[in-house]
């Protein structure tokens, strides 16, 4: 065996060992094992959690891109803030896998995991226009097909700066840049931020208001929510 055989056969032991010890890091049990009762004990009386064979579960699941095909072990649907935070707590305890899910239109099937905990925001889908300051209140969980239903429904002259496809998310559109039919006039949607509400990976909310950052870490996180990051920073309840 040649010398370049030999480094092959090596890197691939090495990915093999690195990828058992993610696989075994991921669904540790030393703090416990799931129990969809116990993590719904901690969760709002309004909020939901789907398991296998659950109808919520099923939609949950089925992604835009069909070739995706992933089983986590439970999915859940907040209503609240709240429920984003002890979700977060209780799957680091579990040293769970977790994924956020929105609109479901990510490609390479981000917002779906194997065995772990998906957080679905489609029950946190508030919208409130203010026609005096001309600004959109958006929860995670809205589509563009519940933004658009809602202002015909006010009667209100006003187009937002948004997708042409219905069932994208507001979040995952806005956080990729979001370009729109108006954005030649009007720039893309991250441009037509004013505000947005985080949660940590340490379970911390963080409100960011991009006209009243007050630190460097607020300056920073705003910068890299609207573009300048790659994602991966929290999870986002409001816009």
């Amino acid at each position: 065996m040649g010398e370049l055989d030999q480094f092959l056969e090596m890197k691939h032991l090495l990915m093999l060992f690195f990828v058992v010890i993610l696989f075994n890091g991921a669904h540790g049990t030393d703090n416990g094992v799931f129990s969809a009762a116990h993590l719904k004990s901690k969760l709002s009386p309004s909020a939901r959690i789907a398991l296998p064979g659950d109808s919520e579960y099923a939609a949950a699941v089925n992604l835009d891109n069909f070739r995706i095909q992933k089983r986590p072990l439970a999915v859940v649907l907040p209503t609240e803030t709240n429920d984003v935070i002890e979700t977060i707590f209780y799957t680091r305890k579990l040293r769970l896998p977790f994924a956020v899910r929105g609109g479901g239109h990510s490609a390479a099937g981000y917002s779906l995991n194997d065995g772990g905990i998906v957080l679905y925001t489609a029950w946190m889908n508030k919208t409130v226009l203010d026609p005096v300051k001309e600004t959109l209140y958006v929860e995670a969980g809205v589509v563009w097909k519940d933004l658009y239903e809602g202002l015909v429904r006010s009667q209100s002259d006003f187009i937002p700066v948004a997708g042409g496809c219905s069932t994208v998310g507001v979040a995952g559109f806005t956080l990729g840049g979001g370009y729109s039919w108006l954005s030649r006039s009007y720039g893309m949607a991250i441009d037509n931020l004013l505000s947005a509400t985080m949660v940590s990976a340490a379970g911390q909310v963080i409100h960011l208001r991009g006209d009243s950052l007050k630190s460097n870490m607020e300056r920073d996180l705003w910068w890299a929510l609207r573009g300048g990051g790659g994602g991966n920073f929290g999870v986002m309840t409001d816009f």
